[in-house]
């Protein structure tokens, strides 16, 4: 996998609000992840997280049109994470209740809607302690006009933020990876 240099970086100002914006959700599923294994109650936590999940899902789709993906530079345990931020995504947890549908369907949304949060909750509870070690976008020297690219690869066929499930997705060594 080559990563981009900084002259083919196609936007450095769209790449630091990225890494931004991926720290500010890593903080926030962090901070779920304690309330959790303390039994603490969420409170607006899922608000903030739904926010923080539409926002880097959002400027990955425009990285995505650019040609450039940073979630594949993603593994391990930060995979997960983030295939689950996409699934929570998928749910439309945030327009639930701003359609103008009947009430049997917003109430059926809704439901459809916490089962993805708890979803991801499950996910962010699997995580391990020792979760934010070796996480490049939290290197501070990936900040850095001339490693920022380093945080993203060039696009491979179907890499968007919302990518349908059975899709070919890339290939590697001539076989095809599915999901």
């Amino acid at each position: 996998m080559t990563t981009l240099s900084p002259r083919d970086l196609p936007n450095a100002a769209l790449a630091l609000k990225w890494v931004t914006a991926y720290t500010d959700f890593l903080a926030a599923a962090l901070g779920l992840r304690g309330l959790l294994k303390n039994g603490f109650p969420q409170g607006v936590l899922q608000a903030v997280l739904a926010d923080k999940v539409r926002t880097v899902t959002e400027l990955a789709d425009q990285f995505n049109s650019l040609g450039a993906c940073p979630a594949l530079r993603l593994a391990g345990d930060e995979h997960a994470l983030w295939q689950a931020a996409l699934a929570y995504a998928a749910s439309d947890c945030w327009d639930t209740l701003a359609t103008a549908a009947p009430v049997a369907d917003r109430v059926a949304s809704v439901r459809q809607s916490q089962r993805a949060w708890e979803d991801f909750c499950a996910a962010v509870q699997r995580l391990p302690d020792t979760f934010g070690d070796g996480i490049a976008v939290l290197d501070p020297l990936h900040l850095q006009p001339n490693r920022l690219g380093r945080l993203f690869q060039h696009r491979v066929r179907g890499c968007a933020a919302h990518e349908p499930a059975d899709e070919l997705v890339r290939e590697e060594f001539d076989e095809p990876v599915v999901r």
